[in-house]
């Protein structure tokens, strides 16, 4: 009981240690097939700090990674681009947005991955991007 106590206590210090967040879409689950719609939010570039003493200035990009899936047998590719900020895709199965300027944007990107019985599969991603002037 005293080690599960501990490592709550410990758990929920490290969480306290890192309470700025700049990018925030939740958890989600994709099957083959689908149109998921995520709602991406974000701390503008000009309104971050650097998280770490190591970091030079603060990051001005946020990370979507699909890499839990499986294999990638090729690349995400982005059918609609965003119309205020720029994103790419980097690693095969992280897709990338630059947090520059405030306001809503979307874009659309399609997924493909192989299962564990070498199937493959695909989904449409629509993401609605929100970035504000402040941490989330």
């Amino acid at each position: 009981m005293r080690g599960i106590l501990l490592g709550a206590v410990l758990a929920l210090a490290s969480v306290e240690a890192q309470a700025t967040t700049y990018c925030y879409s939740g958890h989600h689950r994709i099957y083959d097939g689908d149109t998921l719609k995520i709602d991406w939010k974000m701390t503008a570039a000009a309104n971050r700090q650097k998280l770490t003493p190591m970091q030079e200035k603060p990051t001005a990009w946020c990370n979507f990674s699909w890499n839990a899936l499986g294999g990638f047998n090729r690349p995400i590719a982005i059918v609609t681009a965003p119309k205020l900020n720029e994103a790419r895709v980097s690693q095969r199965y992280r897709i990338s947005y630059h947090a520059q300027k405030l306001g809503t944007d979307s874009f659309t990107a399609k997924l493909y991955w192989v299962d564990r019985f070498n199937k493959e599969n695909s989904a449409t991603l629509i993401y609605n991007v929100e970035v504000v002037d402040h941490a989330l």
